[in-house]
């Protein structure tokens, strides 16, 4: 983390415009969304941990982890590819930063990992899950392995997180240098995510999550 921290935001704007200026911004949508998924799932371990959850909450929740680890994946073939030049051969990819980008996407693997690996300790908890009329949460008292395991996921995320949305923040710096008239309304929607999301992590920080 120390070594991606270190990368100058000079190098990936540079990096990000020259992506955007490409063409797809479907593409660079995508890849914001992907954070903004990751940040979710994170978040998703402070919910259960905090409040009832239902069985049917639990099982939309791996749902989400799924499909998130999906698009990372699709996201980081995207980028191995870049890295490779096989995307585009008329476009040189050798003086283009996309190894950071590759490092933040297997990053946000790594967070859907830890709360695929929560989920499922909480699965082993025959006694706490019955027939769905047990909730996770507030009305329960969690397993010591579930505790541990939350503070340890939060704790080993929460410089993840921050990244995550500074990565976000530098993108939507990127899309608002379009100066695209029609791109307004989405700008607006993204920077109102980021700060949905950086509230979220403010949250997480809070010691009563940690009880």
């Amino acid at each position: 983390m120390e070594r991606f921290s270190q990368k100058t935001k000079a190098s990936f704007c540079d990096w990000a415009k020259l992506e955007f200026m490409r063409g797809d911004i479907n593409e660079f949508i995508d890849t914001i969304s992907g954070y903004k998924s990751t940040i979710a799932v994170g978040l998703g371990t402070i919910t259960i941990r905090t409040a009832k959850v239902s069985q049917q909450a639990l099982y939309e929740y791996n749902e989400m982890i799924q499909d998130t680890v999906y698009d990372l994946n699709v996201r980081l073939q995207r980028v191995d590819e870049k890295l490779e030049g096989h995307s585009n051969p008329n476009f040189s990819t050798p003086n283009i930063k996309l190894d950071d980008e590759k490092e933040v996407t297997e990053m946000c693997l790594r967070i859907c990992e830890d709360a695929k690996q929560f989920i499922e300790s909480l699965n082993r908890q025959s006694a706490v899950l019955q027939d769905g009329k047990d909730a996770i949460g507030t009305g329960v008292q969690p397993s010591f392995e579930a505790q541990l395991l939350t503070r340890q996921t939060l704790d080993k995320n929460r410089d993840n997180f921050a990244s995550i949305i500074g990565r976000l923040q530098d993108r939507l710096q990127v899309v608002m240098l379009n100066n695209d008239s029609r791109d307004g309304e989405e700008r607006k929607r993204l920077l109102e995510d980021i700060d949905a999301s950086k509230q979220c992590l403010e949250r997480s920080s809070s010691s009563k999550y940690f009880g």
